[in-house]
């Protein structure tokens, strides 16, 4: 009896370790997905609401934090050159993000990754309007990737596309 109690802990573990390598592997195709260069948007009004095409690409949540983080697409989007964008991120406990999160941005050339900005108080339950100028920090109008990390762990949570309308005097 107290063998078979053994094997069956044994397979347990095992089915928990197989099923974590799983997700680090979805979590790397993830990843690398997330690195692509913008590719259509999720178009949304200044409230959030979705109001037009919506790209089935944008904002997913990456395997390991299924269940533990919420994005919602940026608002609005497209956004006038200028003008504030917002994520909104929620968190659902489970040491989702405990030293918060940092959002990059790609240009639509795929090759520029850089910072735009870094939020350490996103870091407990709850949900997070996270604001930004989006134009001020990539400097031109175009499609640009948003990619969402976890500062702590360095792994993307989320990303998704922006597309920044130019300046009416740019035109």
């Amino acid at each position: 009896m107290r063998t078979l109690a053994c094997i069956t802990v044994g397979l347990a573990l095992a089915a928990l370790l197989l099923s974590g390598c799983n997700t680090r592997g979805e979590q790397s195709e993830f990843v690398a997905q997330a690195l692509q260069p913008p590719d259509g948007i999720t178009e949304t009004d200044e409230n959030g609401s979705v109001i037009g095409s919506e790209d089935p690409d944008d904002w997913r949540t990456g395997p390991l934090y299924a269940g533990r983080v919420v994005v919602e697409p940026a608002f609005p989007n497209p956004v006038a050159f200028g003008e504030q964008v917002t994520v909104g991120v929620t968190l659902l406990g489970f040491d989702g993000v405990p030293r918060g999160v940092r959002i990059d941005a790609l240009r639509s050339d795929g090759q520029q990754l850089f910072e735009i900005t870094r939020r350490p108080e996103v870091d407990q339950d709850g949900f997070f309007p996270i604001r930004f100028n989006l134009s001020a920090a990539v400097g031109e109008a175009g499609l640009v990737r948003l990619i969402l990390f976890d500062i702590g762990r360095n792994e993307v949570i989320s990303y998704g596309d922006v597309q920044i309308d130019p300046a009416p005097d740019a035109e």
